[in-house]
């Protein structure tokens, strides 16, 4: 879709931040999910985010306490890296998909 220089971009078009947020954070939370312990960049190559998406986004998760950190020996020189697990007490988690018709 070419759009003309000045030329409104239809609505349909627009790029919501609030629900890139909202997609992301579910992408990165169920990733832990599926993969208890696996690290930041573990949880980057699965959902194909970039570092610093998947940094804030698990910082998000941590501040609302729905994920908790654990550092684990990996044997490479450098920053140890973060085991990520969902939060036993982060509380309680409910989806509903409801359909019309």
């Amino acid at each position: 879709m070419t759009v003309e220089k000045g030329a409104e971009v239809p609505r349909s078009s627009r790029v919501n931040p609030a629900l890139i947020r909202q997609l992301n954070l579910s992408r990165v939370f169920h990733a832990i999910r599926l993969e208890p312990g696996a690290s930041q960049r573990r949880i980057g190559e699965r959902t194909g985010l970039d570092k610093a998406t998947v940094s804030t986004v698990v910082a998000v998760l941590v501040d609302d306490g729905l994920v908790a950190r654990s550092t684990v020996a990996s044997g490479r020189p450098g920053r140890p890296e973060q085991a990520l697990t969902v939060d036993p007490d982060g509380g309680l988690l409910i989806g509903a998909r409801v359909e019309l018709g």
